[in-house]
């Protein structure tokens, strides 16, 4: 099993269905209130939520999308956009800020919260070990502020960019050409995944929702990577996404189904 993969097993149960999940813990989600700030794939994912229980009629959620999250009533799973793309420092802020805006009663309640950066807050300038322990102030502060809320912690996304085939890397090194930029944020964003699964997998109150193990798997179940220096990369599945980043039908539901076996299995 691929390391990606493996860590997923650990943290998302892939091998586990929305059948799998019983009426009980359908109802259960239904009466907690989940909070999730994105930008665009955490759109993708929520699309696929939706789609979901268009097909489930088990799953009862109120979805709710709302810029300011801790006025919606009731239980709910609400999202919002948070910060700015490229601006990952925004994002912690943001979330910060959201949950500030609690008052108190969203940890009253049980509620769960989570909040991820794109796979564009990955750039040549990004350090992945700055930017991961600027990630765990964050949620370190928050959960030092609002200790009832449990913190789903989210693996970056993935962009589908492979090297250059050797020949043709070669030929656009003579014409002064580089591979792409992506290729190198790539291996940036698993430095920082392999930072989180290393630190909260397998921590108890510290849920992983591992939403690059899942990009990364093709549907066959072969893994969408490859080796740089004797590391595997592990990069989006071509089969899900739009556009290298983005999720298509097929890749928003799935994680959105992983995502929902995840939150309906939490205690």
């Amino acid at each position: 099993m691929p390391a990606a993969t493996a860590a997923a097993a650990t943290v998302t149960s892939p091998n586990r269905t929305l059948a799998d999940i019983s009426d009980a813990q359908w109802a259960r989600l239904a009466q907690r209130t989940v909070f999730f700030g994105h930008q665009s794939v955490g759109r993708n994912i929520m699309q696929g939520v939706e789609d979901l229980m268009q097909s489930e009629p088990r799953i009862k959620l109120r979805v709710v999308r709302s810029p300011r999250p801790f006025t919606v009533g009731g239980p709910a799973f609400v999202h919002f956009d948070i910060g700015q793309n490229y601006d990952p420092a925004s994002k912690d802020t943001a979330f910060a800020a959201a949950l500030d805006d609690s008052g108190g009663g969203a940890e009253s309640s049980g509620a769960i919260a989570m909040y991820k950066y794109c796979f564009v807050d990955v750039g040549p300038k990004t350090n992945a070990d700055s930017l991961f322990a600027e990630y765990v102030r964050t949620t370190d502060a928050v959960r030092a502020k609002h200790p009832g809320i449990t913190i789903v912690h989210v693996t970056l996304p993935l962009y589908s960019t492979q090297p250059a085939p050797r020949l043709k890397a070669l030929v656009k090194r003579m014409l002064g050409r580089g591979e792409s930029p992506e290729v190198e944020n790539n291996v940036k964003r698993n430095r920082f995944n392999a930072l989180l699964r290393e630190k909260y997998s397998g921590k108890a109150g510290e849920p992983v929702f591992d939403l690059a193990a899942i990009e990364s798997t093709r549907p066959d179940g072969r893994p969408s990577a490859f080796v740089m220096n004797g590391q595997t990369i592990y990069t989006l599945a071509p089969e899900l996404t739009t556009d290298g980043g983005h999720l298509n039908a097929a890749g928003r539901k799935r994680v959105a189904e992983r995502l929902l076996v995840l939150l309906a299995t939490l205690p």
